[in-house]
């Protein structure tokens, strides 16, 4: 018994080429992203531009909510809402400055 292959060769040819494309604007993104974040160090604190990982998932979730029709739990959205107003925080607080001074002799 011979398997027939379901797809032609030139769909086959424009799904790889497809996937080439995904995978290209899948490291610009990636790479640009990546330097944003190196060049934001240089003008930033460590701790701030760091705290900006944990919005990660927010953005992840929101884009799903906004973009694919997702739905949230409560519980869902009270952990963006803790999630957004801690990073808010640590980015007010670190932007007054260092709370305590430490002098060496």
């Amino acid at each position: 018994m011979q398997l027939q292959n379901t797809c032609s060769e030139r769909t086959c040819d424009h799904a790889v080429w497809a996937d080439c494309c995904l995978g290209l604007v899948g490291s610009a993104v990636l790479c640009g992203s990546i330097l944003l974040y190196i060049t934001a160090l240089r003008s930033v604190p460590a701790a701030v531009a760091g705290s900006y990982f944990n919005l990660i998932p927010v953005f992840g979730v929101g884009l799903a909510y906004l973009f694919l029709g997702e739905t949230l739990t409560p519980t869902q959205w009270l952990g963006a809402a803790t999630i957004l107003l801690s990073v808010f925080e640590l980015v007010r607080l670190t932007a007054k400055g260092p709370a305590l001074t430490v002098s060496m002799p």
